[in-house]
Order: C-alpha cells, then structure tokens, then sequence
C-alpha cells in the first residue's frame, strides 16, 4: 500500500520491538503475596526481600532484571524526570562460549553485571542472555554522552581475567536521552536505544548509535504514533474514501481508487506519513486487510445506488502479497459480496516487487489466474524496468503525476508518454494517468492515447456517501 505523496519521514521508525517481557503468573502471584515494592532512587538498593529477589534481579549477574528496568522507568515517568539509558549487547558471545565454554561465559557476564554496576549515577541492568542496560534519571547533552560512550567502550576494552587466558571482547551499544514529558514514556525511550543498539551491530562490531535529546523525541512521538496507530481501526479512526478514475473517451467511471484515511482526535495524520509508519512497524498487512474488506463492501454498496458498474482499485502491500492466506481471504470477501473477481484491481508499486521478485511473480501469476485484475502503480519513477511489463501479468499501468507536469506545453513529455502508451497496448495493457488537473493536460493525454485518468480535475478522493452524489454529476 503506498501513499498518495513520497513519505517525508527522514529518520527511522520504530521497525523493532525489544524483546517482550512478561512475566509469568507465578511471579504475578508473588508480587501479590509481598504487595508492591517499595519505591527506589535511581541509585538506591532495591528490596532485599528473598521472594522480591527472584522476581527483580538476575540469578546470574545479581543485577536488577528487565521487569525491574520497566518498574524504575515507570517511577520516572511518575516524577516527570528526564532519563538517559543505553543497550549495550556483546558482541560475537557466542564465540566465547563455544571456544572457552559455558562456564567462562557466564563468568564474563558476571564480570560486566560487576563493572557496570560501578558507574555513579547510572543503574546498571541485565536484560537476558548478552544484553545490558545503564539507566540515569537525566539527559545527557553532547558531551556527557560522548564522555559515557568513551568511558564504556574504554572498559569494555580491558582484558577480562575470568579464567587463564584473559577474555577480549567489544559491545554494540545505542544510546538515547530526554525527557519523559509530553506524553514521551520510558518505553519508547527504552525501543529506540535498542534500535539504536541494533544499528550499530549491523554497523559491526564494537560500533555506538546515539539519539540525542532532539532525535529522541521525535522518534518517540513517532513511537506513540505507532502504537495509536495498532488500534485505529477498532476506534474508528480509519476511514476509505474513493477517486475515481475516468475513461478518456467519453468520461465514465473505469474504476475507483480506494484510499485509507486516518482521522485522529489530534487532527489528520497524512498517508505521506502514516503508511511509512505502518509498514515499518508490521502493521501495515492487518491495515491492507481491512481497506480490501471495507473498499470491496463498499463497492457493492456504490453499484447498487447509482447503477454504475465501476471496479475498485486497492493498494497491496508486500506483507500482503506474499501471505499465502491472502487471495483466499479475497475470494472469500467477493463471494459474501456477490462480485465478480474483476471487479478488485490489485495495485503495487515497483519497490514492492524487488523486496522478492520471484515470490511477487508468483503471487502475481496467481491472482491474475483467480481473475483479479492487475496495477503497476506509479511506474516511470524509481526503479522502473521495462522487464517488469515483459514478465508480469498486469492489466493496467498507472503513470506517475510526474508525466503530466509538462504534458501540454512540452512536445518531448508528450512523446516519452506517447511511447510509453504505444508499449503498454502493444503488450495488451491499458494506461492511466495519475495527476491530471487541468483540461490542458486531459486533451494532451487523449491525444497520445491514454486510456483512463485521474485527478483533481475529476474529483478529489471522497467518502462514499459523497461518492455515490458525484456519480450522479456528469464529469
């Protein structure tokens, strides 16, 4: 599914989760024998309870665990604190185990728990396995971080005496500072330090990400904007509205474009932003699922109100396309809703195809076979090849807004279009044109052959209720 406009996101998203940490009944059971635990500095011992032990610290390290991590973040959260934090995870552990075995390992984390728990000022954490925090209850400006940085990676540097022969080793390690205010918590602050912490591993090893106080915030607002976005749907924050797509001949409606809406209490966040967002925090298939659904009723809905006999055009994203349960659950939805398959025209944009050529042809070849109708969205940009059109079952080929710029003033536009019109018909494909806002560029368009058109000239995407009033107003 691709937005109408380029995503002017410029920073990654939230495209990683730290690891779950639920804890099981058992300890729910325990905390509820010994009440809640007793309130700590960011310095201070926590509680010394044997029971309260084994559900706050690491058996191993001794140090306080991830659930204790959550419960200190969550007390500065209560404050209105600041916090700096930093994810430091070894790197190549396994190596030490398998070369010096699981004895010396657990030796060599025993030795990092004891010297992180060393730094004045910061808490130290294990967060499992070869994973370990440092928590401070302020922000940190340029030098301070780069003055902490230095000083772990100086630490981590020195030999490790666990046994004979001295252990060398380096972390990966991100870091991300600010404060915990306007609606920012500490587990936003906690996902992009282990983000960052994953940059730098992909990086290579003994390698440092760091989010600034700026950068954090805006990651975590975008954070939060994921995690609203989880549920939009069920609070009825995601709507579908329709521009319909016009035959060049004589104006009728070819087919309409559904297009997703997320309306937020805030305001409108723009699919410019939104869908970037959705598909780097995996939800974007769940998203997909539900505009098929809605955009398929609702087209039965338009042709029993107007007489119209459009089809429906719906973005598809690579998570959809490749779920092997995906062209049954269309089959299924057109069947409830007694439509043909051609009546849904499946659009993708080039980018989809190269995240795995050979399981989008093969998907692709699959709907076409079920009778669903095929879009090449937005070719002329990015990646365009012209192999795409050879190897692929498309029925249609949807030109860019960039084409139509200069369409009717430009005779070099008109005869790149007019070639790329003259390949599609002669490999039995169709031509819309996107972005068309003046009768200029519609009569320019015509006259190099496009078939379909669509833009502000016509209408503007539209609920369906005032979808199915414009069917009745001549274009």
């Amino acid at each position: 599914m691709a937005p109408e406009q380029p995503s002017a996101a410029d920073t990654p998203g939230p495209s990683r989760r730290p690891r779950a940490t639920r804890i099981a009944d058992l300890l729910d059971d325990a905390r509820a024998r010994i009440g809640p635990p007793t309130p700590s500095t960011t310095t201070g011992p926590l509680p010394v309870n044997e029971v309260e032990r084994s559900v706050y610290r690491d058996r191993l390290t001794g140090l306080p665990n991830r659930l204790s991590l959550e419960q200190e973040m969550t007390r500065l959260e209560a404050a209105g604190a600041s916090m700096t934090i930093v994810v430091l995870d070894v790197d190549d552990f396994r190596a030490i185990n398998d070369a010096r075995g699981a004895e010396t390992g657990d030796a060599v984390l025993r030795a990092i728990g004891s010297r992180l728990a060393g730094y004045e000022g910061l808490r130290a954490f294990h967060l499992g396995g070869d994973e370990f925090a440092l928590l401070g209850a302020e922000a940190k400006g340029p030098a301070g971080l780069g003055l902490l940085v230095s000083r772990l990676q100086t630490e981590l540097a020195r030999p490790w005496p666990v046994c004979s022969v001295p252990v060398t080793l380096s972390a990966s390690i991100g870091v991300a500072t600010g404060p915990l205010a306007d609606g920012i918590r500490g587990h936003q602050v906690l996902r992009i330090a282990d983000d960052a912490m994953h940059q730098a591993k992909r990086e290579g090893p003994g390698r440092v990400a760091v989010r600034d106080e700026d950068a954090t915030q805006r990651l975590a607002l975008r954070t939060r904007l994921a995690e609203r976005l989880e549920g939009a749907a069920g609070r009825g924050e995601l709507e579908v509205h329709y521009q319909p797509i016009l035959r060049v001949a004589d104006r009728s409606w070819a087919t309409v474009e559904a297009l997703v809406r997320w309306n937020t209490p805030d305001g409108v966040v723009p699919p410019s932003e939104f869908i970037p967002l959705a598909e780097e925090s995996g939800q974007i298939g769940r998203i997909g699922a539900w505009v098929l659904e809605r955009a398929v009723a609702d087209l039965a809905v338009l042709r029993a109100r107007t007489g119209l006999t459009p089809r429906v055009n719906v973005n598809v994203s690579a998570e959809q396309l490749t779920d092997p349960l995906f062209l049954g659950s269309a089959a299924d939805l057109l069947r409830s809703s007694g439509l043909e398959p051609r009546s849904v025209v499946l659009e993708l944009t080039e980018s989809l195809l190269l995240v795995d050529p050979e399981a989008a042809i093969a998907a692709l070849t699959e709907a076409h076979a079920a009778g669903l109708g095929l879009a090449l969205d937005d070719f002329g940009t990015g990646y365009s090849s012209l192999s795409y059109l050879v190897r692929l079952p498309f029925d249609v080929v949807k030109l860019d807004r960039s084409f139509v710029t200069e369409i009717a003033t430009s005779t070099r536009a008109q005869r790149l279009v007019g070639a790329l019109v003259q390949i599609a018909h002669d490999l039995d494909m169709k031509v819309t044109v996107e972005g068309v806002e003046t009768e200029e560029q519609l009569a320019a368009l015509a006259a190099v052959g496009c078939d379909t058109v669509q833009g502000y000239l016509f209408s503007r995407p539209l609920p369906l209720e005032a979808l199915i009033a414009a069917a009745a107003t001549p274009a």
